[in-house]
């Protein structure tokens, strides 16, 4: 019986380590992403994803998806094709610039205005939890939505949500 209590605790302090890193070094993080502004607004990226079972980009030189789940994988409307040599490289350029800002980002949605960012919002990888950084210069803090969505203030410009995982 202990050992099954000193498991079910480590469970729990597993899960509440994993759910709580994307909170670490968080003003760093969002630094680290606003670098790569200027990569998504030469590429108008919408919307890029990359993971193991689904890669995805939406931008100025179409909509490109790899993937046996489209239902859900593709985040966006309109039909996909499959990558080419061109779309490839240019995700996988985004991919290894995403990766060196160590903010864990699984996928990504911009609206952008005149060729800029307007917002944008990075979804965090984390095993329980639905965190995102959302950038909205000079944003109105949403109301919480009771536990199912909590927002919090980062910077002027960013907040996190953090959304129900269930």
């Amino acid at each position: 019986m202990k050992n099954l209590l000193k498991l079910i605790l480590l469970f729990f302090l597993v899960i509440q380590l994993s759910c709580n890193h994307y909170k670490s070094n968080i003003n760093q993080k969002i630094k680290d992403l606003e670098q790569l502004f200027n990569l998504i607004e030469k590429y108008q990226v919408k919307d890029f994803r990359n993971q193991d079972w689904c890669k995805n980009i939406n931008y100025i030189k179409g909509k490109y998806a790899k993937t046996s789940k489209e239902s859900t994988c593709i985040l966006f409307e309109g039909e996909t094709k499959e990558f080419n040599k061109e779309a490839e490289e240019d995700f996988n350029l985004i991919a290894r610039e995403l990766e060196k800002t160590k903010a864990d980002v699984l996928f990504f949605s911009i609206k952008l205005e005149n060729n800029k960012i307007a917002t944008a919002e990075f979804n965090i990888n984390c095993g329980f939890c639905r965190p995102s950084y959302v950038y909205e210069p000079n944003y109105k803090l949403p109301e919480n939505m009771g536990q199912e969505m909590i927002f919090s203030r980062i910077d002027n410009n960013w907040y996190l949500v953090e959304e129900d995982w269930n």
